[in-house]
């Protein structure tokens, strides 16, 4: 993830959405910035919006402490701010 993207969503307080897989490197960088993290297949424009939608409603609260929402096809998985072992 290029550190640029989370330096401008933490000043204009906006979520990052992705596809990246790197956790590690997300939640290194994330320092408290939401993040949904898309894992989906099939990779279609209406399939990600759908998925998108649903982890940021239910997810809200989650995501305004800065965590970081994993979004599968079956599941939607929160990781809370700061991360720590275990999660």
């Amino acid at each position: 993830m290029d550190q640029d993207v989370f330096a401008h969503a933490r000043i204009e307080q906006r979520i990052v959405v992705t596809f990246d897989l790197d956790f590690g490197e997300i939640v290194g960088l994330s320092g408290g910035i939401g993040v949904i993290l898309l894992r989906l297949r099939p990779v279609r424009a209406p399939h990600i919006r759908r998925w998108a939608l649903v982890a940021s409603t239910e997810a809200v609260g989650a995501l305004d402490a800065g965590a970081v929402v994993l979004v599968e096809d079956a599941r939607i998985r929160v990781r809370a701010w700061p991360i720590t072992q275990g999660d």
